[in-house]
């Protein structure tokens, strides 16, 4: 019996092994105090971020205050010093505010190549701060037109802000931002460049929380259905029901019913990732009480592919009671599987190691991640480039209280399993590729992430990260970002960070970053000669009433492109003359549609061909019009 047990045992590590799932322990060390950490400001919100691109993760902690108080203490910008420590700068940079910030979302608004930060602040203007580039934010709020009410030091009532979350929800290559209110209408701002934003709440069908009854207490972005556009899933608390909104290209609807995700009992937080790694994203959605105050099971629901989910909290084994808030996806040990990680408030925090069989185990006591403390929410990131997510933790104590309990920072220490980073920079899509989606296969791993805007008051790193278990090499990257824009590279070396450039596919040596195993796939600069000339994908695709056509020459040439429509018929001819090589992909330099024929006739709604022609090259591409 002996023998055949552990033959047993040596069939399944072997089988393991094969498949690249390599389970490992889980635990993490608490480096608060030697790495500069002293956040007891009741922090509410957290964000990791490298905000000064020197590839180095950055953290910043909104903090509250005492209830019902218009200020409370002043938020931390804590900037990483590369040697294991962090020095809070956010006076320096102006992020320094002492409002009671209860939501954060790092991206770039403009477009510049720096990112920008939006919080959302309870009793208080929420405030807009653009990145100047030189280490300083510059508070725009009033210009942007994203104040979110009225202040109330002036004696005016308004929703108290809980959350935010970001994503460019038509496509056109700027970020829009969802507010989370609590007492009052949620709200959609719809970015038209510049710096500018418009309400659209009404128009776009998204308003969680109507009037006074509304308890919006977090929201969260993700591609749901597989359509090249992010769907929104915005959590109420006090009993009230979740909404789950349906992005297409006519706008949001309300699937919420469809969809069986509307049913909790007192939300209060959200997380989307594919922890059973079947290519379509999952959503676990936190409790806090019942009507009586007791405790009461949080919610996994598993995505069948088109937007409908399943409860299957009790078959995944996660199903115990606990006064949870925040909750985040991520894989701790890099054994290709998505871990969960809950913030409970006043109760031992909970980390569920997935199992690879869509279940999980708690393991929160043999990872020393259990922190008793009133906690808010947390967020992963690689602080020290070792390949292993690390936690900040955010606890905001007792609300009547002055005094937080401390932050936590947990660092990850690590394992043998093999990972990869991607790190996505955009030529035609938003800057900070959020909304990009990212499927990686090595060996019998096949994973998927979706770059995140937040989750109300979390946000995560957006650097995609990927546990490898076993494999050293990674057989396929596909992006598929929100221009429509998809490509695929072979045969990548594990334990690096790749950085990929949309359109593009050539490596070249490392350089840029401090952090050494840094890996890239570089434009090349437009003047420069390209090795191949090539079509690229519309964007946005699908689209109303006017799209965009990138392509890229590598010798001069007349360009000509030809319209068809699906039954071969040409539409419309756009001659744009002589063109130097070079690269034609964003939006000021590719060939623009306006969805009209020759004859200055909009064009029905259908499937439409484009040709683009040289002396030397012709490509072609495929395009959907719905008006």
């Amino acid at each position: 019996m002996y023998i055949q047990i552990k033959s047993l045992v040596m069939l399944l590590i072997l089988v393991f092994a094969l498949s690249g799932f390599v389970m490992a322990d889980i635990s993490f060390t608490d480096v608060t105090q030697q790495a500069g950490i002293d956040n007891t400001s009741k922090g509410a919100c957290v964000a990791i971020v490298d905000f000064d691109n020197d590839g180095l993760p950055d953290i910043y902690v909104g903090n509250s205050g005492r209830s019902f108080e218009p200020l409370g203490k002043a938020n931390i910008l804590y900037h990483n010093n590369g040697d294991g420590t962090f020095t809070d700068i956010a006076s320096e940079t102006g992020l320094d505010d002492e409002r009671q910030t209860t939501g954060a979302a790092f991206g770039d608004f403009d477009n510049d190549g720096d990112i920008d930060l939006y919080v959302v602040n309870d009793f208080g203007i929420n405030a807009m701060y653009m990145n100047n580039g030189d280490g300083t934010f510059e508070d725009i709020t009033e210009s942007s037109g994203t104040v979110g009410g009225i202040d109330v030091i002036g004696g005016d009532e308004i929703p108290n802000g809980y959350g935010t979350a970001i994503a460019d929800i038509d496509n056109d290559g700027l970020l829009d931002i969802y507010v989370v209110n609590l007492g009052g209408a949620n709200i959609l701002y719809r970015n038209t460049g510049n710096m500018k934003f418009e309400d659209i709440t009404d128009s776009a069908g998204v308003k969680a929380g109507v009037g006074p009854q509304g308890a919006g207490t977090a929201a969260a972005f993700g591609d749901c259905d597989d359509n090249g556009m992010v769907d929104l899933y915005a959590v109420n608390g006090y009993g009230l029901p979740g909404f789950f909104y349906l992005n297409s290209a006519e706008g949001f609807k309300d699937r919420t019913n469809k969809a069986g995700i509307g049913e909790q009992e007192d939300g209060a937080g959200t997380a989307f990732g594919d922890y059973d790694n079947d290519g379509d994203l999952d959503l676990f959605v936190t409790n806090f009480a019942d009507a009586v105050g007791a405790p009461v099971s949080n919610i996994l629901y598993e995505n069948d592919g088109h937007g409908v989910f399943e409860d299957v909290t009790e078959d995944a084994g996660i199903s115990g009671l606990s006064y949870s808030l925040g909750a985040v996806f991520g894989d701790l040990d890099n054994d290709g599987y998505l871990d969960l990680y809950v913030v409970n408030n006043g109760e031992p925090n909970t980390l569920y190691r997935n199992n690879g069989d869509r279940t999980f185990t708690d393991v929160s006591e043999q990872a020393g991640v259990t922190d008793p403390g009133f906690g808010s929410n947390v967020a992963l990131g690689d602080l020290n480039d070792d390949g292993f997510l690390d936690m900040y933790v955010a606890n905001s104590g007792i609300p009547d209280e002055d005094v937080g309990d401390p932050d936590i920072l947990y660092i990850n220490n690590g394992g043998q399993n093999h990972w990869l980073g991607v790190k996505l920079e955009s030529t035609v899509s938003n800057m900070s590729g959020i909304g990009a989606q990212v499927s990686v296969n090595s060996g019998d791993l096949n994973m998927l992430r979706e770059i995140s805007g937040g989750r109300g008051y979390a946000q995560d790193n957006i650097l995609a990260h990927f546990g490898l278990g076993g494999n050293e090499v990674v057989d396929s990257i596909t992006v598929s970002w929100p221009s429509g824009i998809e490509q695929t590279i072979n045969n990548v070396p594990a334990d690096q960070n790749f950085v990929i450039v949309e359109g593009e596919s050539t490596p070249v040596e490392p350089g840029g970053a401090t952090i050494k195993t840094w890996a890239w796939v570089k434009q090349s600069e437009p003047e420069e000669a390209i090795e191949v000339s090539s079509a690229g994908q519309n964007y946005p695709n699908p689209f109303n009433p006017e799209t965009w056509i990138p392509f890229k020459l590598a010798v001069p040439g007349s360009v000509v492109i030809s319209i068809y429509n699906s039954y071969g018929q040409l539409v419309r001819e756009l001659d744009l003359g002589s063109k130097a090589p070079g690269m034609y992909m964003s939006k000021n330099r590719a060939a623009y549609w306006d969805g009209r024929n020759e004859a200055g006739e909009e064009v029905v709604s259908g499937v439409y061909f484009y040709q683009i022609r040289t002396e030397d090259f012709t490509g072609t591409g495929k395009m959907l019009l719905i008006r």
